[in-house]
């Protein structure tokens, strides 16, 4: 039976969902909804194929590559398998690779005839053609960037075969802002930094 796999860059999603709904890319700021967010990817994903779910891979980082609480929320949701790299000073390190590799050995493997990625990481570029030469189709799905800035590489734009694009009306539905409750001695929410170019990786 065919089947397509959803390969979800969180560090993306968190980054270009917060510049877009709420000019921030600090994730501390903002609360995902992990269960709304999957159900709206595969409902996403069934429009635009037509094919029934292998899985969702979740892509991030951690301290150790030791699961957090939110963590562990994500892996909680039916049908999602947790895919951990390392967090080293603030930098990601071995997601990309964690990427390319479920692409390449899914797709050669048969497990897959269709590929959703939702990431703008030109380093994955090579995972998509990898998959692309055993017959996987790749749709590359991104969030819309805020007027005259992009959050994909063109090149992996390029590469893949067909690209869908998230409205912020679609991102609000998951990705809201966190705000501490007011009250004597409690400090209130600030207002978002002023809006910085996405970075294209």
């Amino acid at each position: 039976m065919d089947r397509y796999g959803l390969f979800v860059d969180a560090a993306y999603l968190y980054a270009a969902g917060g510049q877009l709904c709420y000019r921030t890319k600090n994730r501390a700021q903002l609360k995902l909804d992990f269960q709304q967010a999957v159900d709206d990817l595969r409902s996403l994903c069934s429009g635009c194929c037509g094919l029934k779910p292998l899985r969702t891979y979740w892509y991030d980082a951690a301290t150790d590559a030791q699961p957090t609480p939110t963590h562990i929320a994500v892996a909680s949701v039916e049908g999602v398998q947790l895919r951990l790299g390392r967090l080293t000073q603030g930098r990601q390190k071995g997601v990309d690779s964690r990427i390319v590799r479920d692409l390449i050995v899914l797709s050669y493997h048969r497990a897959i005839t269709e590929a959703v990625l939702l990431s703008g990481d030109d380093d994955l570029r090579e995972g998509v053609a990898e998959a692309q030469e055993v017959g996987v189709r790749v749709t590359l799905v991104g969030v819309a960037p805020l007027h005259g800035y992009q959050n994909q590489a063109p090149t992996l734009v390029r590469q893949a075969d067909a690209t869908l694009v998230l409205s912020k009306d679609e991102v609000l539905k998951f990705l809201t802002l966190r705000c501490p409750v007011s009250g004597p001695g409690v400090a209130t929410a600030t207002a978002p930094p002023p809006i910085t170019p996405p970075s294209t990786t």
